[in-house]
């Protein structure tokens, strides 16, 4: 055989599978054993990200069960047993297991014969059996594997703990490596998670060698779809204790130098980039100390102190765990090692096999364990544990539909609770509260079940000193939400809320199990019930939740979740496929559909239509994410699947052609996504039926809408060949030539081409008037496009200032808009008028106001003077005086929009906006009118009065309320007077810290904003203490479910700017911790909010100013322009800011003609968004702008903005400051270059006068003439 015939399969991707061409057999029998070594070690770190398999986990997001499996190894570690009969037990076991392999059966038997202790390491080196079973059982959490093989696991772990301690001896510094393949959602994850902890479950096999690990990495594998991964992982032994040992001694393979982590290891995920020249992915991960979860478990272990026999305590952990399966195995092999005095322990064995049974719905065998658990009970003088075990027997009977023995049972357990001191007592057992819901579980009338569910929850909250628990939350939860939904179904909605809060509230910090999840998820649903029929807001808020937290893993649990789960999935797919949504939504997305598709290939693998629609969900997502080969992948396998399994799914198949298309477009691919496209109409039911050309035309005309909001240009290129193919085939008053001609007009008003966007949108109306009402069902809603291009034709009329020309449109609109097709001429005509002034916003506050004046008028005239488009009229006018600055005028519009406001709170009709919304915008503007004002009780009366009607905060406590408040107006001044800014966020801080846990998220916002104003007030010592207070406290939610009146993601990124900027002023010319933190926000921004452009402007402009500060002028050029190009089409002041500090970098370059060029585009910036240019960065650019045109020798125009700046200064600073005096030095040099020798000295001695006083005070002074 030529080996050079085949070579070429090697590079093939297409023949994965291939890993070598051999002519020998002897290289062919080495690189067969190296490939089966590499296939064991493969399958282990197959597992090590994959969701099923849980060798590492997020302890962010999965602490408690990390907990939990840890504290079970913990205790499993120190149960009595005997080591030659557990040796005995695994050995049959193993030999059972691999009774038919040969090898293995003769490791088993050297085992038997040779192994100590000592040699654990040895022997799990070998990868022989123990290696295979160990791995697996700890990776799957399978806690009776584990049982089995704890007598090797304790040699194992103790003897990694003394060969870690001879290496802490000699190394410090441990850097390691693990070659990997992984799957494109498993990488996904670990790019999700950069800056998490995960923990490893099993123990983890590294190499100090890079080129072994990488040689690992590269080998082929039969598993399809992965890609190549590198871990580096690094420890420093000198900080952190994580147990690890060098095996290689041990080793058969010296030469590769294996590592092995101990499990439990856990470690800090520092970065996943991928290598291009490499084409491998590098995730980077940082070891941590072991004290920081150990901590944790003796926590929650405390929680069983009372438990003294470690074999009971395991089997409870179990049932904690919802183990119940193993659990129930586990207690019944206990029963043999007691003997039948064991009264106690017998009682407690049978209980937990009678509870198990419960859980696993086995009602025959739970009644008969809990009746021996009873009997043991009663032997024992336990008569409360003897009650409940009862209590649980009437549970069975019930739920078996019983009636008769489960009331016998019931009554029987309620006799016994009788005779014990509590049941009198104001304080009762809280057994006595499981007695009242099992007599309210028994009825079927709604006012008997309430009452005895209320008297559950008196007792349930106020329970006796006897009973063992610790809290009864969970029970108080259950019980409310059956009271909520008893009056839901009454309909009280008012107590229905009240007591689905006091669950949810409950609920939601308790979230550890599946079961508390699966209660949460109906508590929410049943919140949304209620919220809907009373239009309650707040559902708002916990809508993420539900979406993240409803999955396939609570329908496995609950079966009748079913239908609920396929609305929400429905409901879910619809947002991501129609909006823009954020990442966060997506990697959610993704998550519940791989879970989805997890579950049914493993379940229902024939159920091709919802597989073909989870490859499909998959795809969507990693679309949004910008993925595209990974979504590529699972569209690809999605459309194979419809041709083979479902080839008349037309919809299906087309919308996967659409998908690939949009892909192609965003690649820049046009040829290959046009004809995707072609691809999906032609088998579309819609379009299948059109000519080829009439296809081709729509298939320009849809990637024109791709384009339609993003690039003008591209939209043009396209949709003038989709009208030019139109205009060849079709009538020429064809809807579809109108559809052209609109977006055509759209593209010409984004490209500021007003007359010829006026020119097609007319063409446009001339064509839709033609078919308003047609019965024919278009691409689009006619009179919809209609009234859109009407209200675009306005819109330009109101640019170019024909009003009259805008409200001709504005009144066809609204002839044809069904919101206003039933208003009388006169209120329509009071409509345009608003309409328009309301398109005038920002642009010409008079006309705006003329406009309104107009419309208030007419409806005054006509309408009773409450009606609620007066009180929108009002609140117009009221912003409009407020730009003006004319301030009390515009409080006295917004009390009256107020008044109004409040009598419509809570009407059901649909107005154009939402009235609380406006009530509030109102309250707030009103608050910040008297911030400004300085009439700062005035301002907390009606923030106080805002947050009493706001559906979200309305539940606060006064306190909290109060708290709240000092914080909004601590908020609004923070840029304006920071001294007043911290006053009131110190209030808040105060109150919160009092009412609050210590890392409650709002005590963050508090401390972040408490270092803005800091910084402002450049303490920037002060400050950078408060935001790391903030950043600590960020750190603990940044994966919350809960949505929070900020994004914390982006707070997190935002402090992180904040600490670079005032590293920059402390640290002058090193700045290296400004530079740090200043990549780490961009990091942050980047990875968890890329959608979030700004911020990642702000880092670039933070880079550059950090850059000027160093004098390195060409970077912070570079930093800047980034920046620019983000925000250049954002309209907002930070592109006056990078144009400003442009400016700067290249005045200190002395390209003073640049320099100037920036400056006046920056000015041109700050007019618009600065008030009256009364601010400091004003101030700071007039001043730069006035040294250019001296430097330019452009005297007069230097010695205007010298004073403008000066004027700004004056205003803004007390009269002793750095600035003024800086204002005042250059107004010399320029009045003797103009030859007025008196201004000059004047200002020259101001100038010096200033410095003396700055300089007495040690403040630093340079610069100064």
């Amino acid at each position: 055989m030529k080996r050079e015939k085949y070579e070429t399969y090697l590079n093939n991707d297409k023949y994965y599978k291939v890993v070598g061409i051999y002519t020998k057999h002897e290289p062919l029998l080495t690189a067969l054993q190296e490939n089966i070594r590499y296939l064991i070690k493969q399958t282990e770190a197959a597992g090590l990200f994959d969701q099923d398999e849980r060798s590492m986990r997020n302890l962010n997001r999965e602490l408690y069960t990390f907990n939990c499996f840890f504290a079970f190894k913990q205790v499993l570690l120190k149960t009595d047993y005997n080591s030659d009969a557990a040796k005995r037990e695994m050995i049959e076991i193993c030999r059972n297991y691999y009774r038919n392999n040969k090898k293995e059966l003769m490791n088993i038997d050297e085992f038997e014969r040779t192994y100590e202790s000592q040699d654990a390491i040895y022997w799990y080196t070998k990868q022989t059996f123990l290696y295979r079973l160990v791995n697996k059982a700890l990776r799957t959490e399978d806690y009776e594997a584990m049982l089995v093989l704890r007598f090797f696991i304790l040699d194992l772990c103790e003897s990694l703990r003394q060969n870690y301690e001879e290496l802490k001896q000699h190394s410090q510094i441990v850097i390691s490596y693990r070659g990997l393949k992984l799957t494109p959602q498993e990488i996904y994850n670990l790019k999700q998670n950069v800056d998490e902890t995960i923990a490893t479950n099993g123990f983890l096999s590294t190499s100090r060698s890079k080129d072994v690990a990488y040689a690992f990495a590269k080998k082929g594998t039969k598993r399809s779809n992965v890609e190549t991964v590198m871990l580096e992982i690094d420890v420093d032994m000198s900080k952190v204790t994580v147990i690890l040992a060098d095996i290689a001694q041990y080793s058969d393979y010296p030469e590769e130098q294996e590592i092995l982590f101990d499990s439990g290891a856990s470690f800090t995920i520092n970065s996943v980039l991928y290598d291009m020249i490499e084409k491998i992915w590098v995730v980077k991960l940082t070891a941590k100390a072991e004290e920081s979860w150990i901590s944790d478990i003796q926590t929650f272990l405390n929680e069983y102190s009372s438990e003294r026999d470690m074999n009971i305590l395991l089997g409870k952990l179990l049932y904690r765990m919802e183990k119940y399966s193993v659990c129930r195995k586990y207690f019944k092999n206990l029963i043999n090692i007691y003997g039948n005095e064991e009264h106690e322990k017998l009682a407690k064995i049978y209980d937990y096999i009678g509870r198990s049974s419960h859980w696993l719905e086995d009602r025959d065998e739970a009644i008969v364990n809990c009746e021996k658990a009873f009997e043991y009970y009663v032997f024992i003088n336990r008569l409360e544990d003897a009650a409940m075990i009862t209590s649980l027997i009437a549970t069975q009977y019930n739920i078996k539909d019983d009636k008769v023995n489960g009331r016998l049972y019931l009554m029987k357990s309620h006799d016994m609770w009788k005779e014990t001191p509590t049941y009198y007592s104001e304080n009762p057992h809280c057994g006595i509260g499981r007695i009242m819901v099992l007599f309210g579980s028994f009825e079927e009338d709604h006012l008997i079940i309430r009452d005895y569910f209320l008297k559950a929850l008196k007792i349930y909250e106020n329970p006796s000193n006897t009973c063992e628990h610790s809290n009864h939350d969970e029970e108080i939860a259950i019980v409310c939400q059956v009271i909520a939904s008893i009056y839901n179904e009454d309909n009280d909605y008012d107590k229905a809320f009240d007591y689905i809060m006091k669950s949810i509230n409950i609920l939601g910090k308790k979230m550890v199990s599946a079961q508390t999840r699966k209660y949460y998820v109906e508590c929410l649903n049943l919140l949304w019930s209620i919220c809907d029929k009373t239009h309650n807001d707040l559902w708002s808020t916990y809508k993420n939740q539900f979406d993240q937290l409803f999955d396939i893993e609570l329908v496995q649990l609950d079966p009748d979740l079913k239908d609920l789960f396929d609305s929400t999935i429905d409901l879910r797919r619809i947002h991501l496929d129609t909006r823009d949504a954020d990442s966060r939504v997506s990697a959610e997305f993704l998550q519940h559909s791989l879970k989805l598709l997890k579950f049914l290939l493993k379940s229902d693998p024939k159920n091709y239509e919802k597989i073909i629609q989870a490859h499909m969900d998959i795809g969507l997502a990693y679309e949004k994410t910008k993925d595209y080969d990974w979504s590529c992948q699972h569209y690809e396998k999605a459309l194979e699947m419809c041709q083979t399994y479902a080839p008349n799914n037309s919809k299906q198949i087309s919308t996967i052609f659409k998908h690939l298309s949009h892909i192609s477009l965003d690649r820049n691919n046009f040829d290959h996504a046009i004809n995707l496209r072609m691809k999906s109409l032609s088998v579309n039911e819609k379009t299948y039926h059109l000519t080829e050309k009439e296809n081709e035309a729509q298939c320009y005309y849809d990637i024109d809408q791709k384009f339609l909001s993003i690039d003008p240009d591209k939209v043009l290129e396209f949709i003038q060949k989709s009208l030019e193919i139109r205009q060849q085939i079709l009538p020429e008053h064809h809807v579809n030539i109108a559809f052209c001609h609109h977006d055509i007009g759209v593209a010409y008003e984004k490209k500021d081409m007003f007359d010829a966007a006026l020119e097609h949108y007319e063409k446009a109306i001339e064509i839709y008037e033609k078919h308003l009402f047609d019965k024919e069902e278009y691409q689009f809603n006619v009179k919809k496009a209609y009234s859109r291009c009407c209200s675009n034709i306005a819109k330009i009329y109101c640019h170019q200032r024909k009003y009259d020309n805008a409200f001709t449109y504005r009144m066809k609109t609204s002839s044809i808009d069904e919101k206003y097709c039933d208003l009388s001429e006169k209120e329509k005509e009071a409509q345009c008028y608003f309409d328009i002034a309301k398109e005038l916003y920002g642009t010409d506050p008079n006309k705006e106001l003329e406009f309104t004046v107009k419309s208030l008028q007419i409806r005054q005239e006509i309408l009773p003077r409450d009606h609620i488009t007066i009180g929108f009229c009002y609140h117009e006018i009221g912003a409009v005086y407020e730009k003006k600055v004319i301030l009390d005028t515009a409080l006295e519009h917004y009390k009256k929009a107020i008044e109004i406001y409040e009598k419509h709170l809570f009407d059901k009709e649909e107005y154009q906006f939402n009235v609380k919304k406006c009530n509030d915008i109102c309250h707030t503007n009103v608050c910040i009118i008297y911030c400004r004002q300085r009439k700062y009780d005035d301002a907390f009366v009606y923030r106080m009065k805002a947050l009493c009607v706001d559906d979200k905060k309305c539940h606060l406590t006064e306190k909290e309320k109060e708290a709240h408040c000092y914080f909004d107006i601590g908020n609004e001044l923070c840029c304006t007077d920071p001294d007043k800014a911290l006053e009131f966020t110190l209030k808040s801080l105060d109150i919160r810290q009092q009412v609050l846990p210590r890392d409650h998220i709002i005590i963050g916002f508090c401390h972040h904003n408490v270092g803005a104003s800091y910084e402002k007030k450049c303490i920037f010592d002060t400050a950078v203490e408060h935001y790391k207070k903030a950043i600590e406290i960020y750190k603990k939610h940044l994966l919350d479910e809960e949505e929070y009146e900020f994004n914390v993601l982006q707070l997190y990124g935002q402090c992180h700017n904040g600490l670079a900027i005032c590293y920059a002023s402390i640290e002058k010319g090193k700045n290296v911790n400004a530079i740090d933190y200043t990549l780490k926000a961009l990091q942050i921004f980047q990875q968890y909010s890329p959608e979030n452009k700004i911020d990642v402007a702000r880092c670039y402009w933070n880079y550059g100013y950090i850059s000027w500060m160093k004098g390195q002028y060409d970077e912070a050029i570079e930093q800047l322009y980034k920046s620019l190009d983000i925000v250049l089409y954002q309209n907002t002041i930070d592109v006056g800011r990078s144009y400003h500090l442009l400016g700067v970098c290249y005045y200190e370059k002395f390209a003073y003609q640049q320099a100037l060029s920036f400056f006046e585009r920056a000015l041109k910036n700050y007019e618009q968004f600065l008030r009256n240019l009364n601010d400091e960065n004003a101030g700071l650019l007039l001043y730069y702008t006035s040294l250019c045109l001296f430097k330019l020798n452009n005297y007069n125009q230097a010695l205007e903005y010298a004073i403008k700046s000066n004027q700004v200064r004056d205003e803004i600073f007390p009269s002793i400051h750095v600035q003024r005096a800086a204002s005042h030095s250059i107004l010399p040099l320029i009045y003797a270059k103009l030859q007025q020798k008196e201004k000059s000295n004047q200002h020259r001695i101001e100038a010096l006068e200033i410095s003396k006083q700055l300089i007495s005070k040690n403040e630093k002074v340079t610069n100064i003439g």
